[in-house]
């Protein structure tokens, strides 16, 4: 009897939790490693999409199941599908995984993301740590949205006096969410100053400043 009565007990206090997560809207950006209310009801939100969240655990603790519920989510609606949480915050609700998930909810009010109310894109992309491969005389640089974009890297030897560019090399469609450039007829052991710019399909224009590489010698 007393076994049952704990049961029932659990059993109430565990739907308790999951209305509560139920009625409370994702309003905040969220980590790996994250907890507390707001991750249970980011949690409850995914879980609506079996597609997305199919284990549909609601723990307060933004795990390895969360990351990659996320994940699945952002690549389902384009807005990340590569990369990692440090450098193109794929498995983190960042600003524009949380605008998404806000116009969905209907509690979307134009908060600086790229999913503003309307589904009108007036943000531009926002860009990834670029990575450099350099040789004595090339330089190609790598880097990564959070839409699809395209885009070129703009260079010279001081800053900020940028006076040459090197054009996106993407799909052939024109727009990716990930852009190689390659420089070349660069000087051996030079240090160059460059800022990758990605466009995106509206028009949206980003800039990524304090970048540099040196060439090999």
């Amino acid at each position: 009897m007393v076994a049952l009565a704990t049961a029932v007990i659990a059993g109430f206090f565990a739907a308790f939790a999951v209305a509560n997560a139920q009625a409370t809207a994702v309003t905040s950006r969220m980590s790996p490693g994250d907890s507390g209310e707001q991750v249970s009801a980011l949690q409850t939100f995914l879980a609506a999409d079996t597609s997305v969240y199919p284990e549909g655990l609601v723990t307060g603790f933004y795990g390895p199941l969360t990351t990659s519920a996320v994940q699945r989510y952002q690549c389902k609606y384009g807005i990340v599908c590569e990369g990692d949480v440090a450098t193109t915050g794929y498995g983190r609700v960042g600003p524009a995984t949380l605008a998404k998930i806000e116009l969905q909810q209907g509690t979307n009010t134009g908060n600086g993301t790229n999913f503003p109310p309307g589904g009108i894109d007036t943000y531009a992309p926002l860009i990834g740590k670029p990575v450099v491969a350099t040789t004595s005389s090339t330089a190609t640089v790598t880097w990564s949205t959070n839409e699809p974009m395209t885009g070129r890297v703009m260079y010279a030897t001081s800053w900020p006096f940028l006076f040459a560019s090197a054009s996106y090399l993407g799909t052939t469609a024109g727009y990716s969410q990930t852009a190689s450039a390659t420089i070349t007829g660069l000087q051996p052991n030079t240090t160059y100053y460059f800022v990758p710019e990605s466009v995106d399909t509206s028009g949206n224009l980003q800039w990524s400043f304090g970048n540099s590489f040196r060439t090999n010698p």
